[in-house]
């Protein structure tokens, strides 16, 4: 969801134990049978679905639609309701209290290697513009969301190191637990694994927008860490099914190369590798592949998009002498630049496959490549079939409770994801609110979306991967580059060039990847934009609040 706003992560919500069983469902176990009316042990948090089924005698708050079920808010991830207490445990964690939640906003401070990418995007939303944001949306949900008596209290914190700065960002985190002591923390250094780690290590939440964290890497760290997308390792399993179904075996057909187009494909990868655990990452992602019956003719790894601009003339010339025709990228946004610009010099048209990785698959920066070669682009993204910019699910939200734009417009979505988790796991763990009964809670939850404009989300186990998920994304669609296609990016700018998203965005789950050949530049079906939300996703119509919303102007409005 983040990565189509213009602030998102460079690379690539959820927590868990070693398996799900072993999660504690609460201070109080007892359960009506279904069938029977009964009363609710004081402390155990009930969802609409389990009062309705069993005949509980509860009662839910007016911020519940008791039609649907769900938090009476027009977005397509309202969460399940849950009732109303009168009461809480008090202080049942670190950073709760009977009257307050707290958390920690991480703000990032300047960072060469991230700020370059913002440039490319114009994503010019301030630090106050993006903070003002986040309270506005945790004012939304405080509004609609049971939280039982308590609210959160949103503290923000500016990072003192770069992205990939690992002693800084131990140091910060350390500062945090000491000064703050929150439940739990929004955001973090993007490039390193070391404030998550000592978060985790003090008992406090962390929730990412996100990371190049393994699925190993969220289990040895449970209950705490939780991520608004894939994980890279998840990614990569649909990638693999994606080429051994769709493509291994078959003629490099998509080519710009008629030589190539007549070959079987022969397979290459480009990889960024900053640091020993992507590298480790990039090795299991092969070895998986292996398995699958995919190899690769030649493999080249990069530790920045500034030294891949010095090295590009060497590494495509080995891609071509290994006789590749199709490669995989998966790295930055920046680093396809060089490398289309130094094959088209070098005459070499390969297959370019997009593996979902890091705004690659956003078209505002598949226009700054060289457009010979990425016309020849296609694969798979965890992202969704877009609508148009200004009527993402972030802003209407927005505009449907305030009556205006949010004060960083630009991005609202990398903002939305982490406070609709933050207070989706609250509700979810009832009035005694600790970290494991927050995992227990996300993880009962049933998935949600899934449709062509909007992706599955959920936690826990259910059928959408091997393990037990911390992350939120479950599915993936197909994606191909139109050249000649005209209209808006995720930024509203118009321009030429846009991703399609075939059968109009139809999403799978790992294994459900159709074995036949991609339907990549094949126009029919396909769709670049949607102006108008596809009748099944459209989520259900409420009337503002008449206190907060257009009649009124909304406090927000005046930030």
């Amino acid at each position: 969801m983040g990565r189509y706003g213009p602030l998102v992560g460079i690379v690539g919500v959820v927590l868990a134990v070693v398996v799900l069983a072993t999660l504690p469902k609460g201070p109080a176990t007892e359960q009506s049978q279904p069938g029977t009316t009964g009363l609710v042990p004081e402390f155990r948090p009930v969802s609409f679905s389990e009062a309705r089924a069993q005949r509980l005698e509860v009662e839910f708050g007016p911020g519940c639609d008791q039609v649907t079920g769900r938090i009476a808010i027009p977005s397509a991830f309202a969460a399940e309701c849950f009732a109303r207490r009168p009461g809480n445990g008090g202080a049942t964690a670190q950073g709760v209290t009977a009257g307050t939640i707290r958390v920690v906003l991480y703000q990032a401070p300047p960072d060469p290697f991230i700020d370059s990418i913002l440039a490319v995007i114009n994503a010019n939303d301030t630090r106050q513009q993006l903070l003002d944001t986040y309270r506005g949306f945790v004012d939304i949900y405080q509004r609609y969301y049971e939280t039982y008596g308590r609210r959160v209290e949103l503290i923000p914190f500016t990072g003192n190191g770069g992205a990939a700065d690992v002693v800084t960002a131990r140091a910060d985190a350390i500062r945090i637990a000491d000064e703050y002591a929150p439940f739990a923390v929004i955001g973090g250094p993007l490039l390193t694994s070391a404030f998550a780690e000592e978060l985790a290590a003090r008992g406090i939440i962390q929730i990412d927008l996100a990371s190049a964290r393994p699925v190993r890497f969220y289990e040895e760290h449970a209950p705490f860490i939780w991520n608004t997308l894939q994980a890279p390792d998840q990614t990569a399993l649909h990638v693999i099914e994606y080429l051994a179904k769709r493509l291994a075996g078959r003629p490099a057909v998509h080519a710009g190369d008629p030589d190539l187009r007549a070959k079987t494909r022969r397979f290459g990868r480009f990889y960024f590798a900053p640091d020993e655990e992507a590298r480790a990452l990039a090795a299991e992602f092969e070895r998986k592949a292996r398995d699958a019956g995919i190899e690769f003719a030649a493999s080249v790894a990069y530790l920045d998009p500034l030294s891949l601009q010095a090295s590009a003339a060497q590494e495509i010339a080995k891609m071509k002498q290994a006789g590749v025709t199709t490669v995989l990228f998966t790295g930055d946004p920046l680093a396809p630049g060089p490398l289309t610009t130094e094959a088209t010099a070098q005459h070499w048209f390969p297959e370019w496959i997009v593996t979902g990785s890091a705004l690659v698959d956003s078209t505002t920066f598949a226009r700054t490549y060289d457009q010979q070669q990425w016309a020849h682009a296609f694969g798979v993204s965890q992202l969704f079939a877009r609508g148009l910019p200004e009527a993402n699910f972030a802003n209407g939200l927005w505009r449907w409770y305030y009556g205006c734009d949010p004060p960083a417009k630009n991005g609202s979505l990398t903002v939305y994801p982490s406070p609709t988790v933050l207070f989706s796991g609250i509700m979810a763990a009832g009035p005694m609110l600790t970290p494991q009964t927050f995992a227990d809670g996300l993880f009962r939850a049933e998935p949600i979306g899934g449709g062509l404009t909007v992706p599955r989300v959920s936690f826990g186990y259910h059928g959408a991967w091997p393990e037990v998920d911390y992350t939120a994304i479950d599915d993936a669609v197909e994606i191909w580059w139109d050249a000649t296609a005209q209209g808006p990016d995720e930024r509203g700018v118009e321009g030429t060039g846009m991703y399609q998203y075939v059968d109009g965005g139809r999403r799978y789950l790992l294994g459900q990847w159709p074995e036949s050949p991609p339907k990549a530049f094949d126009p029919e079906g396909a769709v670049t934009l949607y102006r108008e939300v596809p009748p099944a996703d459209e989520p259900p119509s409420y009337p503002p609040p008449a206190d907060r919303g257009p009649e009124s102007g909304g406090e927000r409005c005046h930030v």
